[in-house]
């Protein structure tokens, strides 16, 4: 019986410590905005914890946004986010002008937007939800 007090009295020590590492770490603590909504009146947005993955064999850090459609009618919108370590910008997932993404109305999608690293990387991460037909086209 004792055994078990003592398992759970460390579990719970390095749940606290592990708890209050994140500020310092980095990632755990940057700062996330939706910079632009070009559907405020019918699109919300929110942004979950940043999140360190692997693809094709690569680090990546990615942020999930979840976007609802409060809308009556379906809405095509471009997703754009751009991952900083303080003022440097470490790279931008821009899919707004070659694959928007269709929200149903009364709907909500999550997707996740990302780049090459880590989280403890990143200390700022900014979203833009954009309307495909005004963004300019880059030259192809």
């Amino acid at each position: 019986m004792r055994r078990r007090q003592t398992l759970s009295a460390i579990g719970s020590g390095i749940a606290i410590t592990l708890a209050g590492c994140s500020s310092i770490t980095g990632g755990g603590g940057a700062s996330k905005e939706i910079v632009t909504n070009d559907y405020s009146d019918v699109l919300k947005a929110s942004l979950g914890s940043l999140e360190n993955t692997e693809v094709l064999g690569t680090d990546a850090v990615i942020v999930p946004v979840t976007v609802e459609n409060t809308g009556d009618s379906n809405i095509e919108v471009g997703l754009q986010a751009e991952f900083y370590d303080g003022d440097t910008n470490i790279g931008t997932d821009d899919a707004s002008k070659y694959s928007p993404k269709e929200i149903p109305s009364g709907e909500k999608k999550e997707f996740d937007q990302g780049v090459e690293g880590r989280k403890d990387d990143v200390t700022k991460v900014e979203v833009m939800l954009r309307d495909p037909e005004n963004i300019e086209s880059d030259s192809l």
